[in-house]
């Protein structure tokens, strides 16, 4: 038997589709965030305070840190003590890069899903604070 050639039509549809590909994954790419909004939550007064941060080297900072952290191993046992908590937002032009909740207390740990919660670490809470 002799195997027929591949029609020309379906070798274009076939390298369009695979250039398609490759468009679409630069295109969902997340821009880098240029602000950070804080809220940041006392344990000891009971009160928020809101800072805004938009020194683009700070900003940039924090994000790849919080990005950088490891997730909280299975089985991590935390003690129940209490903690400031920071409600982060990072953005750029208006639009939302990453939304994070940091819990200084128990373990210490940044959640940035329902499924990705990672373990903060000293340096992250220095920055936050210094911010």
């Amino acid at each position: 038997m002799r195997k027929q050639p591949l029609p020309p039509l379906l070798l274009i549809v076939i390298g369009l589709l695979v250039v398609s590909c490759g468009t679409l994954a630069g295109a969902t790419q997340v821009p880098e965030p240029s602000k950070l909004h804080m809220v940041i939550h006392s344990v000891d007064t009971n009160t928020s305070t809101e800072k805004n941060v938009s020194s683009l080297d700070s900003v940039q900072k924090v994000y790849d840190h919080i990005r950088a952290l490891p997730a909280v191993p299975a089985g991590q046992v935390c003690t129940l003590m209490a903690g400031p908590t920071y409600d982060l937002t990072f953005s750029r032009d208006g639009a939302i890069v990453l939304i994070a909740k940091a819990d200084a207390g128990g373990c210490g740990t940044v959640k940035l899903s329902d499924k990705d919660i990672r373990l903060a670490d000293k340096e992250l809470w220095q920055m936050l604070n210094e911010a």
